[in-house]
């Protein structure tokens, strides 16, 4: 079993690291946190230079030191969200290593691996893994160097999705093991806000198909699902495994998922439901259909899926959740604009 989320991934971490109060989650001064708001909407905009700029005026005029970091933070995110060049790499290169400095500086630690992790998806999702691998292992013997328990754990996250998209499940299931021990027994509470649905989620993905234990650690990762996206993804996986222990022949898409190839499962699958829309799993595949739809960031096709798992008796009150998180966000963007 395996689904490709490295950049999922990356935008799961990036929601972790909100963790503190509901109306400032990064617990910086007010105004710094307006114009931070600001430069994360247009992030990959015209736009962000400015209101960017203004984040780091106010950070400094404040002696706020995490909103000065995150003014770094929001440069590089903004520098990944373009194609790949020798220009723009050798721009990612330099705010990568800025950020890192500045992050060790005023001691944000999770910054600092969390620029690693934005390099590491820019260059993954541009076909240059060894520029990946280089920079997951530099994050991850620097952070044994330290023995920084954090960075430790967050390597060990990448370097497993690294493994498991290629399909190197062996290695992957080295660090996935560790990665879940320091979960388990660690004292540090950045990693323990965090969710390790994932973790398990990948772990299941580690063994063959109709295995006890794939079954066994989706359901250790929806036991302890922090947010909804770990519910969808949880799932997502059972739903995939009803769909398996159904045998039904007419879903090639079940090839497609276990090779990561969202497209063609998303082809297959609608294939089914076109040809058999009162198929008993029917409700099933549209709700699969629909996360499928939304971690691809279609949520017009999302909708239209989940709403047709609606009536599902096992998935349709995650898929009603889901299609108010798809409304609720629609409203934010309009009242944004």
């Amino acid at each position: 079993m395996k689904i490709r989320s490295l950049t999922l991934a990356s935008i799961l971490l990036a929601a972790c690291l909100q963790a503190a109060a509901q109306d400032n989650p990064y617990d910086i001064d007010n105004d710094c946190y307006k114009y931070f708001l600001q430069a994360e909407s247009l992030v990959g905009k015209a736009g962000l230079y400015e209101a960017n700029s203004n984040l780091l005026k106010t950070a400094r005029a404040k002696g706020d030191t995490k909103s000065e970091t995150l003014y770094y933070v929001e440069e590089l995110k903004n520098l990944v969200r373009f194609p790949s060049s020798p220009d723009n790499d050798a721009k990612v290169d330099i705010a990568h290593k800025r950020l890192k400095q500045v992050a060790s500086d005023m001691g944000y630690k999770q910054y600092y691996y969390y620029s690693y992790q934005l390099a590491q998806n820019y260059f993954y999702n541009n076909q240059k893994v060894y520029r990946t691998f280089a920079l997951a292992e530099e994050m991850y013997n620097q952070a044994v160097k330290e023995m920084d328990e954090y960075g430790i754990w967050t390597g060990e996250k990448f370097l497993a999705s690294i493994y498991i998209d290629q399909d190197d499940f062996v290695s992957a299931k080295k660090y996935l093991l560790k990665a879940i021990e320091i979960y388990h027994e660690t004292k540090d509470e950045t990693i323990r806000r965090q969710s390790p649905t994932k973790l398990y989620c990948d772990l299941a993905d580690t063994y063959p198909v109709g295995h006890d234990s794939v079954g066994f650690f989706v359901n250790q990762g929806y036991m302890r699902a922090k947010v909804h996206m770990d519910t969808l993804r949880c799932a997502f996986y059972r739903s995939k495994l009803a769909i398996l222990e159904d045998d039904v022949p007419q879903i090639a898409g079940n090839a497609s998922m276990m090779s990561g190839n969202r497209a063609d499962a998303i082809k297959y699958y609608e294939k089914y439901l076109a040809d058999a829309p009162a198929a008993d799993n029917a409700t099933q595949v549209a709700y699969v259909l629909g996360a499928l739809y939304q971690e691809n960031g279609d949520n017009a096709k999302a909708l239209e899926f989940l709403n047709k798992a609606l009536s599902d008796p096992k998935y349709g009150a995650d898929a009603k959740k889901a299609i108010d998180a798809l409304n609720k966000a629609a409203k934010s963007t309009k009242k944004r604009r």
